[in-house]
């Protein structure tokens, strides 16, 4: 089958795409499947309500998109949405390619077996379910799954982001058909005036989650001389978690005194989320575990350069000089932070160049998307 001959039907049935702003993937879908409309393909997504305002959308009914078909479920649990399962068992019959989103998502699993029951093809894109940090979460249930899984893994083509994550399907799973290994993509914005002199303002964006290593970060900021010295420079914390987990950070705030100087913003999105990030000084992702982290890949498509922990797959910040790739230990991390701080202003202007460069030359959907279609087009043909 060749999508340049046979107008290819793919569907995703995924727990949450954009405008939710849930996760990575609602954003990532989402633009996949633009990019492969254009390219004649017929796409339809099948997502439920979670992260959404009643007023933004209608539920439970098919909109018809510029990218195909969507359809937005009011679900009652969402860890159990039978409406997303319902209109999937009936539209997978109409589709060659099956992409599914999340190793654990329990419609996943499902929605696998049906699958390769009725003989459709599927691409699992493992969405980093498998870190060692995400693996020590409900760690018996994940067993479980995993066992599940295994039994027909042998038929099914898995995704992932990076070699690391790679590396543990193949650790974890085994047997596997195939793994196809590309990063994320992004439909790059267009980029926010920014004053080259505009303040030194570190940022964070992201759930607020102990997997995310924002304790961390806060912790060496306080330690961080050219931080604390520096009245123009603080840190914005973007981001909704549990009640209880921003507190504890709040505690860690007031401990070292920095109340004056790390700000959490809340929920911040669609144009105000791009002027934050290009007019940050540097973004900071300290998490323990990210199998891709799309917050770096935005901040770089608005020219802003990042410090990503070694648990991240950003090594190519370091290659090509627009951040720094580093250990999220605190002494480490506040040396890093003050060395970012200390750039010469047209070194600084050269690491903003190199950001944006990067994010064009090697993460724009429309520059990229070609290779999801040899993909697709590979398992189509097997």
């Amino acid at each position: 089958m060749d999508i340049k001959k046979h107008r290819m039907k793919i569907i995703y049935p995924i727990g949450s795409l954009y405008p939710s702003q849930q996760g990575g993937p609602s954003n990532t879908v989402y633009w996949m499947a633009k990019a492969l409309a254009e390219r004649n393909c017929e796409i339809t997504c099948i997502s439920t309500n979670i992260g959404i305002e009643k007023s933004e959308l209608k539920f439970d009914v098919w909109n018809k998109k510029k990218f195909g078909n969507v359809i937005y479920t009011n679900e009652l649990l969402s860890f159990l949405p039978i409406k997303l399962l319902w209109h999937s068992f009936v539209e997978i019959k109409k589709n060659d390619i099956v992409h599914l989103t999340s190793l654990f998502y329990f419609p996943s699993i499902i929605l696998a077996f049906y699958c390769l029951a009725i003989n459709k093809k599927i691409i699992w894109s493992v969405r980093g379910t498998l870190s060692v940090s995400a693996m020590k979460i409900s760690p018996i249930k994940k067993k479980i799954a995993l066992a599940i899984i295994k039994k027909i893994s042998n038929r099914i083509v898995f995704h992932s982001t990076s070699k690391e994550e790679s590396s543990s399907i193949l650790s974890y799973i085994k047997l596997v058909n195939k793994v196809i290994e590309l990063p994320n993509y992004i439909e790059l914005p267009n980029l926010v005036e920014r004053s080259f002199e505009e303040s030194k303002s570190l940022l964070f964006v992201g759930r607020l989650h102990p997997i995310k290593g924002i304790d961390l970060l806060i912790e060496a900021v306080a330690k961080s001389s050219r931080f604390i010295e520096d009245s123009n420079i603080n840190l914005n914390i973007t981001g909704t978690g549990s009640e209880e987990y921003i507190q504890y950070l709040n505690e860690i705030v007031r401990k070292f005194k920095l109340e004056r100087k790390v700000n959490f913003l809340g929920k911040v999105e669609g144009i105000e989320k791009e002027k934050l990030f290009a007019r940050s000084y540097f973004l900071i992702l300290p998490s323990h575990a990210e199998n891709f982290g799309n917050v770096v890949l935005e901040s770089l498509a608005q020219g802003t350069p990042v410090i990503a922990s070694l648990g991240t797959p950003w090594e190519i910040l370091n290659v090509f000089q627009c951040g720094y790739w580093t250990s999220n230990n605190v002494e480490v991390l506040s040396q890093i932070i003050n060395q970012a701080i200390d750039l010469d202003p047209i070194d600084y202007k050269a690491f903003r160049e190199r950001a944006r460069k990067l994010a064009v030359d090697k993460f724009d959907i429309e520059k990229n998307i070609d290779l999801w279609i040899n993909e697709y087009n590979s398992v189509a043909n097997t």
